[in-house]
């Protein structure tokens, strides 16, 4: 990993519509890619409409940015998100 420090790489996006499953969001997310999925929660609990899936992979639960909140919300919206959990350690 960063081995290539000296190239300069352009990352660009989002791109496209959302991937939608069965009338539901689904997105993937790893490190600190979760952090913006976190506001999205918030938006969740205000506004019942939203069907989210997130799949997150962390190193290790200590690791785990935002996992205690993703939990939590994963417990109360039950019906509106779901919680997908990896360690990859």
């Amino acid at each position: 990993m960063h081995q290539n420090c000296s190239n300069t790489f352009k990352v660009e996006g989002p791109h496209g519509i959302p991937l939608q499953i069965r009338n539901r969001n689904v997105a993937f997310a790893a490190g600190t890619g979760v952090l913006p999925f976190l506001d999205l929660i918030k938006v969740m609990l205000e506004n019942n409409q939203v069907k989210f899936d997130l799949h997150v992979s962390f190193t290790s639960e200590e690791e785990a940015i935002g996992l205690r909140l993703l939990k939590a919300a994963a417990d109360r919206l039950r019906d509106q998100f779901k919680l997908a959990v990896r360690y990859s350690d």
